[in-house]
């Protein structure tokens, strides 16, 4: 189905969803792996902490996004915005935080990915979760692209309104 049918699923272009997964799962095996060796760095307290701030502020806007998923759009459970697809009722929302940036659950992934490797002191678990980060891109490209096909001028007036990922930046 597609268009007023919906129901439209875009797994098979989904390709950033793999890499990204294995290169998370990676990035938490290694950053728990440092955390309770000797091998991780030894990052200041102060770091620490504001990794851990940063992991749960984006624990925080991850929440909220999906709330809001799960209302507006009609995701039934939480785990199902994994899969790039349009549900029948699906609806474009573009207050609260989707106000500020099109993609704000990407952006509490990267909070939280970022704080656990920061607050794990662990570097290579670090830069797993940042090539991990990368793919994000890519996937956002093909979410927009599904998004246009979807809601037409209505998603191109948001794209020109709101930036990508990071507030007044991208």
């Amino acid at each position: 189905m597609n268009s007023k049918g919906r129901k439209t699923y875009y797994l098979s272009r989904d390709w950033p969803f793999i890499p990204i997964l294995l290169f998370v799962i990676g990035g938490f095996i290694w950053t728990l792996f440092d955390l309770f060796s000797d091998r991780g760095a030894v990052f200041h307290p102060i770091l620490r902490f504001s990794g851990l701030f940063l992991s749960v502020v984006g624990g925080i806007i991850e929440y909220l996004v999906r709330l809001d998923l799960k209302e507006k759009s009609k995701f039934p459970t939480q785990s199902s915005t994994a899969l790039l697809k349009v549900n029948k009722d699906h609806q474009l929302i573009t207050d609260r935080l989707f106000r500020y940036i099109r993609h704000p659950l990407y952006a509490s992934l990267f909070l939280q990915f970022i704080g656990w490797g920061i607050f794990c002191s662990s570097w290579y678990g670090l830069l797993l979760m940042g090539i991990a980060l990368l793919f994000i891109i890519p996937r956002i490209q093909i979410e927009e692209r599904m998004l246009v096909n979807e809601f037409g001028d209505l998603y191109k007036d948001y794209q020109k309104r709101t930036k990508k990922l990071i507030p007044f930046l991208y």
